[in-house]
C-alpha cells in the first residue's frame, strides 16, 4: 500500500475509540443535522416530570434541537427525519400505540404499556412491572452504556424510592437486559433492542429502542448516577458510543472503520 502507513505500526484492532470521543461528547445535535422529538401528555411539558426532562434535553442538545409535542396531537409523520424520539409515560398509551413502533428513528420509551406485545407496541415482554426502588442491578457492565456511565456490575442507587417501569414475563429473544431489578431478575429495568434485533413476534426492529427506569414523575428524583445513565443511554441510541477504529492516516486523510464499514475523512 504505497504512501499509506498503519499508525504506529498498529493494526485496526489496537486503536479503538468511541464515536463520541471523535465528535466530542458535548457536540450539539444541530451540527450533525439532527433533532429530538419529546412526546408528553399535555399541550406543553407540564405533567409529571416532563418539564425537567425537557429542560435536561435542551441543556444537552440546545433549544432549537428539541421539539415537544402532545401525544394525542402528534402523528406518525412527526417523527420522520428526527435522530431521536423520547416517549414519556405521561400520555395514555392509546395516544402513542401504533404511531412509532415501526419508525426508523431510535426511540427511548418509559411508558410501560408500550413495552408489551399488542399491535403497535414495541413488543419487548408479555407483561410489565412497576416496582418502587432506589436501586438497579447492572448485569452487563461491558455494554457501552454502562462503560460510558462508569457503572460496574452490581447494585447502584440511581435516585429516590420511586416507581420504575420495566418489561417482564416472556421476553423477546432480541431484547438485551443490561440492568435488572435487584429483587427480580425478570424485571429488565434497562432493556434494549439493537437495530434489527427480534421482537416478541420475531420481527426485526427498525431502529434502536430502549426503556428507562422511570414513570411519570420519577425523573425528578434521579441522582447524578441516574442522570448519567440517562445520558449514556441516549448516546447509545444516537450511535455516539459505537466503536470506531483508525486504520490508516496519510496526507491529511484518515481511513476509519465504524462497525465494519470503511469511512474516509479529510482532516
Amino acid at each position: 500500500m504505497d504512501g499509506l502507513d498503519v499508525i504506529d505500526g498498529m493494526n485496526s484492532d489496537q486503536i479503538t475509540l468511541g464515536i463520541g470521543e471523535i465528535l466530542g461528547t458535548n457536540l450539539h445535535l444541530g451540527s450533525l443535522g439532527a433533532s429530538v422529538l419529546f412526546i408528553g401528555g399535555q399541550p406543553g411539558p407540564t405533567q409529571g416530570a416532563d418539564a425537567a426532562v425537557m429542560a435536561h434535553l435542551v441543556a444537552r442538545f440546545g433549544a432549537t434541537e428539541v421539539e415537544y409535542l402532545q401525544a394525542s396531537a402528534a402523528t406518525t409523520a412527526d417523527m420522520d427525519g428526527r435522530k431521536l424520539g423520547v416517549l414519556s409515560s405521561t400520555p395514555s398509551s392509546s395516544a402513542m400505540r401504533g404511531k412509532w413502533d415501526q419508525s426508523p428513528v431510535p426511540i427511548m420509551n418509559w411508558e410501560e404499556a408500550l413495552m408489551k406485545n399488542s399491535n403497535g407496541d414495541f413488543r419487548m415482554g408479555t407483561s410489565t412491572a412497576k416496582p418502587v426502588t432506589t436501586t438497579i442491578n447492572v448485569v452487563d457492565a461491558a455494554h457501552p452504556i454502562m462503560v460510558d456511565a462508569g457503572l460496574a456490575a452490581g447494585n447502584h442507587v440511581i435516585g429516590g424510592n420511586d416507581e420504575r417501569n420495566c418489561p417482564n414475563g416472556t421476553l423477546a429473544s432480541g431484547l438485551q437486559g443490561i440492568a435488572e431489578l435487584p429483587s427480580d431478575a425478570n424485571c429488565k429495568i434497562l432493556a434494549l433492542f439493537d437495530d434489527g434485533a427480534l421482537d416478541l413476534q420475531n420481527n426485526p426492529v427498525p431502529a434502536r429502542r430502549s426503556t428507562f427506569p422511570l414513570t411519570d414523575s420519577s425523573f425528578n428524583g434521579l441522582n447524578a448516577t441516574g442522570l448519567q445513565l440517562f445520558d449514556s443511554t441516549i448516546s447509545w441510541l444516537l450511535g455516539l458510543l459505537d466503536e470506531i477504529r483508525i486504520l490508516l492516516q496519510e496526507n491529511g486523510f484518515s481511513l476509519l472503520q465504524e462497525n465494519g464499514a470503511a469511512l474516509l475523512l479529510e482532516s
